[in-house]
């Protein structure tokens, strides 16, 4: 004799509406920065904020997001039923389980049951993994490296290097018994070391304006009142007249590295 359980095709027992990705999924979804927090942004009736960043964890990393209107702050992040949000500005979590670790991630957004207080917002709860009578483990990484990047249009063409981009995620997990049919284990850890630049344009007084001619001031060093325009005269301000603590302040910076 053979019994099969179906799935549920209609849901009679809650009207909590949510969604349900399991952990196989969740490990071979393509996360970026190996965070599960990206996985709200699947849910329908989910918006994402300006400053929402998966891809970095603590108070780097904020989960903002809006779920069917309500603000940033009234979602509350479970981690095997325990609170998991930072209640001080209620926009981080304080845990970050590894992708290897998560089971079950559910996202409910709206008709909960009264078990989940304290959020006007979603329900997003993590189930971590145990062990099991059979060793089971996993050892990966995941690297990024600008060496592999185009440098940007404007970076290119103002003589300027590509941003600097070197992230490693790396880890392990190990589960078994320590007594079969009763006693089990399982243990993840995950680093994320990241060297992120940013390259950067600034003007600097030239080494005529180091001098009191600020004739050629402006953009791109074209002449604002020079070139024989009424005032012009009043641009070029004598060596002599130059205060002490102007001439102190200029010397900080360095000279122009390329024209303007």
């Amino acid at each position: 004799m053979e019994i099969t359980a179906d799935a549920i095709q209609v849901e009679t027992q809650t009207g909590a509406v949510g969604e349900v990705v399991s952990g196989e999924q969740v490990r071979e979804l393509p996360l970026n920065g190996r965070s599960f927090v990206q996985l709200t942004q699947l849910q329908p009736g989910v918006a994402a904020a300006d400053n929402f960043d998966s891809k970095s964890k603590g108070l780097f990393g904020g989960v903002d997001f809006s779920v069917n209107g309500n603000s940033s702050q009234s979602n509350l992040f479970l981690t095997d039923g325990a609170n998991n949000n930072d209640t001080g500005s209620n926009r981080t979590i304080l845990l970050f389980p590894s992708i290897e670790a998560i089971a079950e991630f559910k996202s409910l957004r709206n008709s909960y049951g009264p078990e989940y207080g304290q959020a006007a917002g979603a329900v997003v709860s993590i189930v971590t993994r145990g062990g099991s009578n059979e060793f089971h483990g996993s050892a990966y990484y995941f690297g990024h490296n600008d060496a592999l990047n185009a440098a940007e249009f404007f970076t290119k063409t103002r003589g300027g290097t590509k941003d600097a981009l070197k992230r490693h995620d790396y880890g392990f997990s190990l589960g078994g018994p320590i007594v079969k049919n009763r006693l089990f284990f399982f243990y993840s850890q995950e680093w994320n070391k990241e060297i992120r630049g940013q390259a950067r344009f600034g003007r600097v007084p030239t080494a005529a304006e180091r001098s009191g001619d600020f004739t050629r001031t402006g953009p791109c060093s074209l002449p604002t009142i020079g070139n024989g325009r009424p005032g012009s005269t009043n641009q070029i301000i004598p060596t002599t007249q130059l205060s002490a603590a102007g001439l102190a302040l200029v010397k900080l910076f360095p000279l122009p590295n390329r024209a303007i």
